[in-house]
């Protein structure tokens, strides 16, 4: 089985964007997004109002199975 790494953002203050697969979402604070590591993805942060951002990347034959038990996926 692939291991597939996950990485969690949460904005901690300010704006930004982001763009998946053609689609575009204004972020702000206390937003959090994720996706896989494999993903290809877009992320910029707002000119006027730049944002502060963590990041947690997590991975692992089981992760998956995890989330699944999670309200962040379904």
């Amino acid at each position: 089985m692939v291991q597939q790494k996950w990485i969690f953002h949460y904005i901690l203050c300010g704006k930004g964007f982001l763009e998946v697969d053609g689609q575009y979402f204004e972020l702000k604070e206390h937003d959090i997004f994720f996706f896989f590591k494999v993903k290809k993805v877009k992320y910029y942060t707002d000119k006027k109002e730049p944002w502060t951002l963590i990041w947690l990347g997590i991975q692992g034959d089981k992760t998956s199975a995890f989330l699944k038990e999670t309200t962040l996926i379904k």
